[in-house]
């Protein structure tokens, strides 16, 4: 899967794949990439449209693990293929 961070339907879809993960990856790029602002929060208005999603959001947030924010410089990267 490809994300267009500046396309609210690409983040939207994106953010379906691990709610828990992705909802605080989303609060992460929303304080150091303020340019991804508007189509950040334009999914999270589509996912509080749905009432399913925004109950595995909801829950993300009970559990705790949706605020965990991503340390900078701590993004996913892979490692060189040998």
């Amino acid at each position: 899967m490809q994300l267009d961070l500046s396309s609210a339907d690409s983040l939207f879809a994106w953010w379906r794949v691990w709610p828990e993960r992705h909802d605080s990856y989303l609060d992460y790029k929303l304080s150091v990439s303020p340019e991804f602002a508007p189509a950040i929060h334009a999914a999270r208005r589509q996912i509080a449209a749905s009432s399913g999603l925004l109950a595995l959001r909801e829950r993300s947030v009970e559990h705790g693990t949706a605020r965990q924010h991503v340390p900078r410089g701590r993004t996913a990267r892979c490692r060189p293929m040998s």
